[in-house]
């Protein structure tokens, strides 16, 4: 069976710090990006999976995540799977998809995104984050701040509102 060796969330999906330092520190087989827009782009799919030639990268919507991660044919991978926002995270639990803990890194600031929870301002969140970070807490995945793999992983709940 696969195991998820390190779910987190980084707007920036695959890119040079997730495939350099996150994969050889998880020792993670596999790579998904997980968002439903980026899935329907083509071209944005291409730019994402030719960032890591190192390993097996594929970019997914949640339902296609579900689907693969359901169908057996992951066998004894290491699955690093990368979010692209809390929401995405969610849904994914929402549907059934399994992680132990969830790491956020980056976050991309908008106008819904204004309560800042870490030391480096990288993430930002919304109320409606808030609240869905609270109910995959509630169900004991464990919410974590860290940035890159030297930084200390920092609990959620020393920033909780």
């Amino acid at each position: 069976m696969a195991e998820v060796v390190l779910a987190r969330v980084d707007a920036r999906m695959i890119h040079g710090a997730v495939v350099s330092t996150w994969v050889p520190n998880t020792q993670a087989n596999v790579l998904f990006a997980i968002d439903d827009e980026t899935y329907k782009d083509d071209f944005k799919c291409m730019i994402m999976k030719n960032c890591a030639l190192n390993i097996r990268s594929e970019v997914y919507s949640v339902e296609k995540l579900i689907e693969v991660w359901n169908s057996g044919k992951l066998r004894n991978r290491k699955v690093l799977v990368v979010f692209k926002s809390i929401e995405m995270a969610y849904k994914a639990f929402k549907l059934g998809f399994q992680f132990e803990a969830l790491q956020l890194g980056y976050i991309i600031p908008d106008e819904k995104k204004t309560i800042q929870v870490d030391d480096r301002k990288a993430i930002l969140v919304s109320p409606e984050d808030i609240e869905m970070l609270k109910e995959m807490k509630d169900s004991n995945i464990n919410v974590y701040m860290q940035y890159s793999p030297q930084f200390v992983p920092v609990a959620y709940t020393k920033y909780e509102l």
